[in-house]
């Protein structure tokens, strides 16, 4: 099979979407499609821009990766790094130096695949390269010092979706690259981060039905919080972050939310304008 076809044999499949964490559909289109494990080895990454087994590697959806390998699926190094098999990694850097530079799916360099921040650190080691976005991210707490060092103004640098570095280490709950971002001088707006410092840590905790009024919740984070039908009154959100958050039919009413993203996208304007369209139209 050569790469056309199994390119062809992988869109009509339909493949790729549920590569990104769906493994019940990816074992029915393998158990529909026999020649399956061919596509995925015949077809060329370099020549389209995201492959099945590099949607796997890129979410790090590791069981999806351990069955396309059982499977007879070729690893390769983001896969490896997505299980986070720093010896696999390194055996592939060995055997390829360039690699150090690879790019994946979506042009995703090679170290943000990584699984854990032990296979991160050993490419670091070898070469390869990490800016400092996904330091901060890795929770690579002495590469993003050593970056600060050699760059004041990265402390400055916002995330893709223009989240503060000093968020992105909080939402994460890097406590030390949280420390080195504010030993740098990194913006820390409402001193979200000192906050998050002295914070405790609160997990697998049910609350459900619990009456939150008239509180503070500044420079705190919400990371895989089940809120849905949650409700807000008087609450300061002030630099929070919520990451993998449901809010399905919460309900959030006079709540101070300067600087609060969702998809990376700032709600405070959005809310201003719509306001302002409901008090053009009352008026009409």
């Amino acid at each position: 099979m050569n790469h056309q076809e199994a390119a062809k044999l992988i869109r009509k499949s339909g493949i790729d979407g549920p590569c990104h964490g769906d493994l019940a559909s990816v074992k029915a289109i393998f158990e529909a499609e026999p020649q399956m494990v061919d596509a995925l080895n015949a077809v060329d990454p370099a020549a389209i821009d995201e492959t099945p087994q590099g949607a796997a590697a890129h979410t790090q959806s590791t069981k999806i990766i351990s069955y396309l390998l059982r499977q007879g699926v070729k690893p390769d190094i983001f896969m490896a790094a997505a299980m986070g098999r720093a010896d696999e990694v390194l055996a592939f850097l060995n055997g390829n130096p360039e690699l150090v530079c690879a790019l994946g799916a979506h042009r995703i360099p090679l170290i943000a695949h990584a699984g854990n921040r032990l296979t991160a650190e050993a490419m670091l080691r070898n070469g390869v390269p990490c800016d400092i976005v996904t330091a901060v991210n890795l929770g690579l707490a002495e590469h993003v010092a050593d970056l600060l060092r050699s760059d004041q103004g990265l402390a400055k640098v916002r995330t893709k979706e223009g989240i503060l570095l000093v968020q992105a280490a909080c939402a994460h709950g890097h406590e030390e690259v949280v420390r080195a971002l504010l030993q740098a001088g990194a913006d820390d707006p409402e001193d979200a981060g000192k906050y998050f410092l002295l914070g405790g840590e609160v997990e697998y905790r049910e609350w459900r039905g619990h009456y939150f009024h008239s509180s503070s919740l500044q420079g705190a984070v919400f990371n895989e919080v089940d809120l849905r039908r949650a409700a807000f009154q008087d609450v300061n959100l002030s630099g929070a972050v919520l990451l993998n958050v449901n809010l399905r039919n919460a309900t959030i009413d006079f709540a101070t939310i300067d600087g609060l993203r969702i998809w990376g996208i700032e709600v405070q304007p959005l809310l201003e304008a719509e306001r302002k369209r409901r008090a053009g139209t009352t008026t009409n």
